[in-house]
C-alpha cells in the first residue's frame, strides 16, 4: 500500500516528479546520492538508483513517525524543511556570485552550471540542488500525510 502511495506521489506531484528526472538520477549515479547519504544520514546508500533509495528512505522515516504525536511529526518535517532551506540558501549564494538568473538555472541547467567556473562552487551548487530535490520531495509527502493524519495543514516553523 505504501509503495503504491509513494509511486503515485512521485508520478503526480510536480515537485516529487523531479526525483525521476534524468539529471537528478545521473547526479545520483555520479556520487551525489552517496555524498548526500554521508552528509545527512551518516550512512552509505545501498544503491545508486535514486527512486528506490528515496522510497526506502521515506518508508523508514514513516516507520519511525508511525507512533509520533502531532508535535513530534511536525518537528521532524521542520527539521527536513530546515535542511532544504539551508540547501536553497547555499545554492542562492553561488548562483548570485556567478550572476545566474534562477529562472535560467531551471530552464538551462547545463548552460547555467557551465557559468560556475570554480569546481568547488559547481560541486556545491549541484550538491545543494540534489539535496533540495530530495528534501523537498519528502517534505511534500510528509506534509500531505501530516494533514491527513492530524487534520491540520503543515506550516514550517523555524527553530531559530
Amino acid at each position: 500500500m505504501l509503495l503504491i502511495f509513494l509511486l503515485e506521489f512521485l508520478d503526480k506531484d510536480p515537485y516529487c516528479k523531479e526525483l525521476k528526472s534524468d539529471w537528478l538520477n545521473q547526479w545520483a549515479a555520479m556520487g551525489l546520492l552517496a555524498s548526500f547519504s554521508r552528509v545527512y544520514l551518516n550512512a552509505e546508500p545501498a544503491t545508486k538508483n535514486l527512486v528506490p533509495w528515496f522510497m526506502d528512505r521515506v518508508a523508514r522515516d514513516l516507520l519511525i513517525l508511525e507512533s509520533s504525536n502531532e508535535q513530534q511529526f511536525k518537528e521532524f518535517i521542520n527539521k527536513l524543511s530546515g535542511y532544504d532551506l539551508a540547501a536553497l540558501e547555499s545554492m542562492h549564494v553561488i548562483v548570485e556570485k556567478y550572476h545566474i538568473d534562477p529562472e535560467e538555472l531551471s530552464k538551462d541547467l547545463k548552460g547555467s552550471l557551465s557559468k560556475i567556473t570554480d569546481g568547488d562552487d559547481r560541486t556545491a551548487c549541484m550538491f545543494n540542488m540534489f539535496a533540495d530535490g530530495v528534501f523537498h520531495a519528502e517534505v511534500r509527502i510528509l506534509s500531505y500525510l501530516y494533514e491527513q493524519w492530524f487534520g491540520i495543514k503543515y506550516v514550517y516553523e523555524s527553530n531559530k
